[in-house]
């Protein structure tokens, strides 16, 4: 049964004469009577939900009956140490309509915190996605948004904060003023993000947004309706995303012994911690002797928990955990292709790595982190590269053999040394493993460890069957029907998929090829890899702070979220929400997630599918949330605690 849902409530607050409003009709969808308003100003407004993706120039399309303004009320629901997100979209009636908006002031107290986003949207035309295997997107009229440009700075050594019961004074603020397009009908969107915090008691929680325009002001009310379940601080999935080129587009370079490169990979983890992910940074080399101190300073305090604790400026999920998975420094050094058989050198000094490491990890108590090394790429998949031999056989069975020398070599290393837990290889291709099943020379079950396949590869029957017996099981991206794609013009459900097609087939965790891979010159306007590929955002997941001058907002160093990242986030959340709901009722919450995704990964691809089979409207996947939170509820605190 679908809760009952209503609206905000838009209060007129004259400033001066009386504010009067009109119902502004705009198209509705999922069953949704949606409607958004017009002030006398010329303001017009609707609200939608984390998951819209609304060109610039397109009408506005509530996606859910709760965002409808048409009974001038929104009502939501949440669990504790969940962020909620949505959307107010606004745009001027003519031109002759005030161009600012000011924004409401930001709250932080015991009950709630508040962070306000601006969104920048990006060019997308060309965007075709026909790169990898052939993604649905959305039609390409007119920009589309990502980049969300914080209201406050990022960086916690930035943002300082005097907390008081009715609020927060930050003091450092980029803006208070939503400024509008100048094209009359363009769209601007402010998103709105409320996390709730763990200690937050059960009941209703009432909220007001207050604004001003052309010399009026009006009040949106929002009500949430906490529920006596918490998501834990410690995530059942794993969410890995790798960061390239390291600080050099915030000017902080890419020299990991400076302080600001420090700070500002600080920053980055704790971007990365309170979308209950971890971003781990490549390195060209180990780093020994001093560059090794300065290495373990660095991640103490993240894995230590206290880099995301109050006394560091953190408030999010996970208060004072650490991640539970982490990467050694040590660089990838095979990309495609192993060109020869790894000399027995190379395998010894893999050896001899993990024998220095490891009383490292035990020394520091570090033990309940997975520890994994990422040394092979994609050096199995089915590419032409051969090199050396005769038969593609002969080769796939040549680099089995090393990665099985190397995971052997860290064994070894590892297996003596009091309190120091295992390191596993991590093994990423396009092949799905299960070719190799019954192959002595090329099957890789009793080799590998943590499998991270992308998507189209992962095959749910074995990999489940490995998770089973103690193995690690991760995709990556691929496109439909196999999982969502991971760029800016696709549904915003695309992403949000991600967490729970984990969820649906037993996996460990999702991993995001690249998270800061845009282009060097202009980071939001090309925000790929490379120019030429059409799947854009690919290799972006956070653009870099200190160019945000360039789309004119003022510049500081720090990550700057995409809406793909929340969308990332909100799967991880619905997966959380998911395992609790199924510790009350097995049944029940497993016929949701069956309903909501009938097929994914590998298992679509066996049947010939090319669309997905989960929908890309927005109301289904809140739907199915709202389900498991109130299946969760009827636990009582239990569930959640």
């Amino acid at each position: 049964m679908k809760p009952t849902m209503s609206a905000y409530r838009v209060r007129p607050r004259s400033l001066g004469n009386i504010l009067l409003l009109a119902l502004l009709p705009c198209l509705a969808v999922a069953d949704t009577d949606a409607n958004c308003i017009e002030t006398t100003t010329g303001l017009q407004l609707c609200a939608s939900s984390d998951m819209d993706r609304t060109a610039r120039r397109s009408s506005p399309a509530p996606d859910h009956e709760r965002y409808s303004l048409s009974d001038a009320h929104i009502q939501l629901t949440a669990a504790r140490n969940e962020t909620l997100g949505f959307q107010l979209l606004f745009s001027r009636a003519r031109a002759s309509v005030p161009r600012t908006v000011t924004l409401p002031r930001v709250e932080h107290h015991d009950s709630l915190i508040e962070r306000h986003y601006i969104a920048h949207y990006h060019p997308v035309h060309g965007g075709h996605y026909r790169w990898g295997p052939a993604t649905a997107v959305l039609p390409d009229e007119g920009n589309r948004p990502d980049a969300l440009v914080p209201r406050h700075h990022t960086c916690a050594q930035d943002t300082k904060q005097t907390t008081t019961v009715g609020g927060v004074t930050p003091a450092a603020t980029r803006y208070d003023e939503l400024r509008l397009p100048k094209r009359i009908g363009d769209i601007q969107a402010l998103w709105i993000e409320l996390f709730i915090p763990s200690g937050t008691s059960p009941g209703i929680v009432q909220h007001v947004l207050e604004f001003e325009h052309g010399g009026d002001a009006f009040s949106i009310d929002v009500s949430i309706d906490i529920k006596p379940v918490s998501l834990p601080d410690k995530t059942r999935l794993t969410a890995i995303a790798e960061l390239y080129r390291s600080y050099r587009l915030e000017g902080a370079g890419e020299d990991p012994s400076t302080d600001e490169w420090r700070r500002i990979s600080h920053c980055y983890q704790q971007m990365a911690h309170a979308h209950r992910a971890v971003f781990i940074e490549r390195v060209a080399t180990t780093p020994d002797g001093a560059a090794r101190d300065r290495w373990l300073d660095t991640v103490t305090p993240i894995l230590n928990g206290e880099l995301f604790t109050e006394a560091n400026g953190y408030r999010g999920p996970g208060m004072a955990t650490p991640p539970s998975t982490w990467r050694l420094p040590w660089p990838q050094q095979h990309d495609i292709s192993v060109e020869t058989p790894l000399p027995q050198t190379d395998v010894d000094d893999f050896h001899s790595l993990a024998q220095d490491w490891a009383p490292l990890i035990a020394e520091r108590k570090w033990s309940d982190i997975h520890w994994f090394a990422y040394v092979f790429d994609e050096v199995d998949g089915p590419n032409d590269e051969n090199t050396g031999f005769e038969r593609r056989e002969d080769y796939i069975a040549s680099v089995h053999a090393d990665m099985a020398r190397v995971q052997l070599a860290f064994d070894s290393a590892t297996d003596g040394v009091p309190g120091a837990p295992p390191i596993d290889l991590l093994w990423t291709s396009h092949t799905n493993p299960r070719v190799w099943l019954g192959e002595p020379e090329l099957d890789l079950v009793g080799t590998i460890r943590l499998w991270a396949p992308n998507a189209h590869a992962a095959d749910p029957e074995l990999l489940g069957q490995r998770v089973a017996v103690g193995e690690t099981a991760w995709f990556y991206h691929s496109g439909h029907p196999a999982v969502g794609g991971h760029v800016i013009n696709v549904a915003g459900t695309d992403f949000r998929s991600w967490g729970l097609i984990a969820a649906r087939y037993g996996m460990s965790g999702t991993f995001v090829w690249a998270a800061n891979l845009g282009h060097d010159a202009r980071p939001y306007a090309i925000p790929s890899y490379r120019p030429d590929d059409d799947r854009i955002g690919n290799g972006t997941l956070v653009y870099p702070g200190a160019a945000l001058e360039r789309i004119g907002f003022e510049a500081s160093a720090g990550p700057v979220p995409s809406m793909r990242l929340k969308a990332w986030h909100r799967g991880l959340q619905d997966a959380e929400l998911y395992y609790l709901a199924r510790a009350v009722d097995v049944e029940r919450a497993d016929a949701i997630i069956e309903e909501l995704i009938p097929l994914a990964l590998a298992e679509a691809v066996a049947e010939g599918l090319t669309s997905p089979t989960w929908p890309q409207a927005a109301a289904p996947w809140i739907d199915a949330r709202d389900a498991w939170l109130q299946i969760a509820a009827e636990g009582g605190a239990v569930a959640g605690d």
